[in-house]
């Protein structure tokens, strides 16, 4: 059908029928004789070559009908609307005409002789008075292109007309969406995308939806199959990571050949470059090449953009086509984000890219502020510290509970439940040295309010890691169980762990290149032969988020690898214990929300004085606004942070505490040992024979280990041999602090390769691959 001098990349409109191709297939004899059903097989054929976006098939999901023909005038002039008004009637009359085969299909199963009415009266009525007999009461739905439940499901299903108008919002035009703390922004990019599938009838193929880390590109795919089925597979979800490995052609499986992280930052910059043709690519014209990486996407829809840095901001200007010249070449961008939650500029993001984002696209802004987690009394606590901050975007635009719960008691549950605070947000000032006995005393309490809760409704967050470690101690005392979690910074690359390392070897074993996500599940579970640490854990819940994600049909084994390398990159923490309180930084909780948090003081003040005011008004307000029942602040009466100290009203409740009046908290320490804290080259420095090599493997997460010292080094050992040494300079650290060891635990078991590190030291190693342990210690 495709003349063959026809030029490459075109995109040409081919017509054929069922019953040209199967005689084409009963001309090749071999095809012929080997197909017990041609009909079936030409149908997965051209299911396939759509999916591989070989062909298009226009529409042809759904409903075929005979196409438009149009001309173009000879004349050079502006087209004016009067000109598409033919293409407006043609789609029009096709979606008219979807309604009526939607409703004889409808009425055929329940009265054909009523369906056939449908039929005649469309081919001999008058459209007007077709509509005010079949469909009088519905007349609104002939104008969407979809069904009325599907419509209903997509858009009035929201309830809020905020949210509505932004997910009907014309297809044309960009828009920046300002969002509050639990109002919905992922449901607005989920249903906005559900709404250009189906009611606008854009194809899946031409739209590309972009979330700050792995586990939101897994919800958005979940939350879109749970809306329009499998019809949205085909839309692209990505992280930015993600996204520019793929437009540079790069794979995540490199994080296995190295023993640092990916350099995410230069496959941005990379794919930027691309994408404004700053590269030369031999024998493909710059237009060519960013047509052939932007796969026929049309539409750009951004979660979390506050959070964006500025290699991120540069590729979505590129991915949208800002810089361009020419409109046609340039893609519709809708961002959600807040500007009062970006906490992140350690990593380089700012306010400042959101706050260009009108300008830059010229955007629409809209608004979002219908607060469907937190009490009235907790947003009031929240906007009180936040509307103090210079230069909001949501000036003017409180954050408020959603309309539903308008009458409800501003203390929510607690009103009821808690005679003592009736809901209102508690501010304890207590002294700093007291500050764990008082928030064990908090939890204690909270249990006894609310007994029907487990532990893991309740966070307790802080600014610093070491505010933490006195409050893990004490409860840990009190038998209240706590999931604290680890510092980031200091665990290894995770695709290094023992679990992980032993799960990957056992994938690129596999002979079939092709397999579902239950064969990798039952994989684990052979490998784990009953063992239950943090690890297995992890990757048994990345599985089943795999499994969710991706389905259990038979898929590539390099897409679930990719898959699984980027999740491993982005450093997730392992999962949550089944109930125990939630111990962790404000950065740690991004994204997360409890019934209770309790904010600790300590650090804050601090950092203000260093000139952050605002990043911290931000975190702290991120803090607040993580909790849907309480919220209980702590206040050191010494040096008090600045945002609970300043917040008065009727929805707060203060309370000050003497030292003695709580308990003594253990004095117990806990230090989570990096990689740099431990001599990586110990065994490796031994033969593959060495004993060392028994006594390492026998280790798991857990094991108790103690420590020695020898000379000027500190060597840890298991049971009464040595098993890995610190490093010079933890062993000048930790040396004189030995017997104020309480214990120490292996946390994980990490693979070393002789490669790995500066090659100089190569030539000491004895061995190829050795282990590693990664020890916490507890002590005095």
């Amino acid at each position: 059908k495709v003349a063959r001098d026809t030029p490459p990349s075109g995109q040409l409109l081919v017509e054929f029928s069922a019953e040209e191709l199967l005689a084409g297939l009963r001309l090749d004899l071999s095809l012929h004789t080997e197909l017990a059903d041609p009909l079936a097989a030409m149908d997965r054929a051209l299911m396939f070559l759509h999916e591989q976006r070989v062909v298009t098939l226009q529409q042809g999901l759904a409903v075929f009908r005979q196409a438009m023909t149009l001309k173009v005038l000879p004349e050079k002039r502006r087209y004016t609307k009067g000109d598409f008004e033919p293409l407006s009637r043609h789609y029009s009359e096709r979606i008219f005409q979807v309604h009526v085969m939607h409703e004889y299909a409808r009425q055929g199963t329940e009265k054909i002789a009523q369906a056939l009415k449908l039929v005649l009266g469309y081919f001999t009525m008058e459209r007007s008075e077709f509509v005010r007999r079949f469909f009088s009461d519905r007349s609104d739905i002939l104008e969407r292109a979809t069904g009325h439940e599907s419509f209903i499901r997509i858009v009035e299903a929201l309830r809020n007309p905020e949210q509505q108008s932004l997910v009907s919002a014309p297809e044309q035009g960009n828009l920046l969406v300002l969002a509050g703390p639990g109002a919905g922004k992922t449901r607005v990019v989920v249903h906005r995308c559900a709404y250009l599938l189906r009611v606008e009838r854009v194809a899946a193929s031409r739209i590309l939806v972009l979330c700050f880390n792995r586990s939101s590109v897994s919800a958005v795919r979940r939350r879109l199959r749970e809306l329009v089925g499998w019809d949205g597979a085909a839309v692209a979800v990505y992280t930015y990571h993600g996204l520019a490995l793929r437009l540079v052609g790069q794979s995540p499986l490199a994080l296995a050949e190295k023993e640092g992280e990916l350099d995410f930052s230069g496959v941005l910059r990379r794919a930027t470059e691309l994408l404004r043709g700053e590269c030369e690519i031999p024998g493909l014209a710059e237009d060519e090449y960013r047509d052939r990486l932007l796969s026929g996407w049309r539409y750009i829809l951004v979660d979390e953009y506050q959070d964006i840095d500025g290699d991120q901001y540069r590729l979505i200007s590129a991915l949208s086509g800002r810089t361009l010249e020419a409109d046609a070449n340039r893609l519709t961008i809708m961002a959600v984000g807040d500007d009062d939650q970006n906490i992140y500029s350690f990593r380089g993001s700012g306010t400042e890219f959101i706050r260009r984002f009108r300008d830059d696209y010229q955007a629409e802004v809209r608004y979002l502020v219908e607060n469907y987690r937190s009490t009235a009394f907790i947003l009031a606590a929240a906007d009180q510290v936040i509307s103090r901050a210079g230069e909001r975007m949501k000036k003017g635009h409180p954050v408020q509970v959603d309309r539903a719960r308008i009458r409800d008691d501003p203390g929510g549950r607690f009103h009821r439940l808690d005679s003592f605070g009736r809901g209102r947000v508690h501010c304890i000032e207590v002294d700093a040295a007291a500050q764990a006995g008082a928030v064990s005393a908090a939890l204690q309490r909270l249990r006894e309010v609310d007994r029907d809760a487990g532990w893991q409704n309740s966070a307790v967050l802080a600014r610093n890691w070491s505010v933490l470690s006195l409050v893990r101690g004490l409860c840990e005392e009190q038998n209240i169980p706590v999931d604290m979690v680890m510092d980031s910074r200091k665990l290894p690359p995770l695709h290094r762990v023992r679990e992980f390392a032993l799960f990957i070897d056992q994938v690129h074993a596999m002979q079939e290149p092709l397999v579902a996500a239950t064969s990798l599940i039952d994989c684990v579970q052979e490998l784990q032969a009953g063992q239950d640490n943090r690890w297995w854990r992890q990757l048994s819940g990345i599985l089943d988020d795999w499994l969710e994600e991706a389905g259990d049909g038979r898929l590539p084994l390099s897409m679930f690898l990719e898959y699984l390398f980027e999740t491993l990159g982005e450093q997730r923490r392992e999962r949550r214990a089944d109930d125990a309180v939630f111990l962790g930084t404000v950065h740690a909780a991004k994204g997360l929300e409890f019934s209770h948090v309790l904010l600790l003081d300590g650090g804050w003040s601090e950092a203000v004085q260093r000139g952050t005011l605002e990043e911290e008004r931000r975190l702290y307000y991120v803090a607040m606004t993580r909790a849907r029942e309480t919220l209980t602040l702590f206040q050191d009466t010494m040096a008090p942070n600045p945002f609970s100290q300043s917040l008065s009203g009727d929805f707060l409740l203060r309370s000050r505490i003497e030292e003695s009046g709580v308990s003594t908290p253990t004095p117990c320490r806990y230090t989570l040992l990096g990689l740099k804290d431990i001599d990586l080259g110990y065994a490796g420095r031994r033969s593959p024979d060495h004993s060392i090599h028994v006594e390492l493997a026998a280790l798991t997460a857990g094991s108790p280990l103690t420590a020695r010292q020898q000379g000027d080094r500190v060597l840890l050992l298991s049971g009464q041999r040595p098993v890995a040494a610190l490093s010079r300079a933890a062993s000048a650290q930790w040396k004189e602090k030995i017997a104020a060891i309480l214990s120490i635990q292996v946390i994980a078991m990490v693979r070393r390769m002789a490669e790995d590190g500066d090659p100089s030291f190569r030539s000491r190693y004895h061995t190829r691959q050795w282990e590693v342990p990664l020890v916490e210690i507890t002590w005095r």
